[in-house]
């Protein structure tokens, strides 16, 4: 069943009558963000959270996104020096039991805080640096990795870089979600840099604003079951029709619905009307 409900969503986003809906979001205007946990440990290794509570705000703090002092675009930051040393952002309890979401959230690097120009790309990195994107199904217990950046495998940039991971495959009524930085266990004498992180946002696909215009209004798509044609009558001028297959693939376009030499089976109408409302309906071939 939910194979069947992304694959309908995936083919009305196609369509272009889904419109993605931001139900969480976070860009650390606020500091420290809402009920946001900030932490910290004296340890490399990421273990299962945070030892202490970063309450004084000493290692994650808020700066403008990238030190850029110009623009008013605070960001949680962190920055990477010595050794031994983790630290967390976790998000609140997001439920994602309806299905259908996606994350995504801006990041980048720069100089460090007191070097000559801290907006400036990053110089030098250790090897054993790290970044990840975690997530939890069970409010923090365990933790998934959804991405992993080594100084040793992948430079971050000095741009702001908006990442997007599709949550699928995620529908706990109590996920989480956690920014992991690590310095590892090299001292990183003379190394010093920030990691910046902004615009942390859960979405998901709805129907857009146009498909709400015919709520009240009448139409109808006749006959249906066909054999061959099928028309639609309705209040609003019709300003054309696309017929698609249950692949998503476009078989036919026009004033009317043609299946003639189409194979028995189930199709999508999109019907879209003078006004720029947008629906959709099934029609079945015999």
């Amino acid at each position: 069943m939910k194979a069947i409900y992304s694959f309908a969503l995936s083919l009305l986003g196609y369509l272009g009558i889904l419109a993605q809906t931001t139900v969480y979001s976070q860009d650390f205007t606020t500091y420290p963000p809402q009920n946001w946990y900030l932490g910290y440990s004296y340890d490399a290794n990421m273990g299962v959270g945070p030892d202490y509570e970063d309450q004084y705000i000493t290692y994650l703090k808020q700066r403008p996104f990238l030190y850029d002092q110009t623009a008013n675009n605070p960001s949680i930051s962190v920055e990477m020096y010595s050794s031994n040393m983790s630290c967390w952002a976790i998000s609140p309890v997001i439920d994602l039991s309806a299905g259908g979401y996606s994350v995504s959230f801006d990041y980048g690097s720069a100089d460090g805080i007191y070097s000559n120009d801290p907006t400036a790309p990053v110089p030098q990195t250790t090897t054993d640096d790290v970044f990840k994107f975690l997530i939890s199904q069970d409010n923090g217990a365990t933790w998934q990795e959804l991405e992993s950046i080594t100084s040793a495998n992948s430079v971050i940039p000095n741009t702001r870089t908006t990442n997007t991971y599709s949550l699928s495959a995620y529908t706990s009524a109590t996920t989480k979600f956690a920014f992991y930085t690590s310095n590892g266990t090299d001292p990183n004498w003379g190394i010093d840099y920030v990691l910046y992180f902004d615009d942390f946002k859960i979405t998901n696909s709805s129907l857009s604003t146009a498909d709400t215009r015919l709520k009240n209004k009448s139409y109808a798509l006749y006959p249906n079951p066909t054999k061959d044609i099928a028309y639609v009558k309705s209040e609003i001028n019709v300003k054309g029709l696309e017929v698609y297959d249950m692949t998503g693939k476009l078989i036919h376009s026009g004033k009317d619905v043609n299946l003639s030499s189409a194979s028995a089976g189930t199709y999508i109408v999109k019907i879209t009307f003078i006004d720029g409302s947008v629906v959709t309906e099934k029609i079945i071939k015999k």
